[in-house]
């Protein structure tokens, strides 16, 4: 989770980092801040970041398996996770 909201944090950020960068770059006074455009591009970029992450899903492992819940073991907290399934036996002769 912390990795996403990473994620988001620079995407949203990117096109004012992007702004100041060119500002500094090419100086001049008088130029006004496109705060308008740059909310724009930022929302634009975050919602383009969130339907990637949704669909890759990224980290997020196999999901086939059976589910175990976070458990206490020696004195420390076990993440939950998606464990293999054992494949169920076929009543099939020729699949077995």
């Amino acid at each position: 989770m912390g990795r996403y909201i990473l994620i988001l944090a620079l995407v949203i950020a990117a096109p004012f980092v992007a702004w100041g960068l060119w500002r500094l770059i090419r100086g001049g006074p008088g130029v006004a801040t496109p705060t308008r455009l740059l909310i724009t591009v930022s929302a634009g970029a975050t919602v383009a970041a969130l339907l990637i992450l949704g669909v890759l899903g990224l980290g997020e492992g196999s999901r086939d398996g059976a589910y175990t819940p976070p458990s206490l073991q020696d004195g420390q907290v076990r993440p939950g996770r998606f464990e293999e399934r054992e494949p169920a036996p076929s009543d099939d002769p020729i699949r077995s």
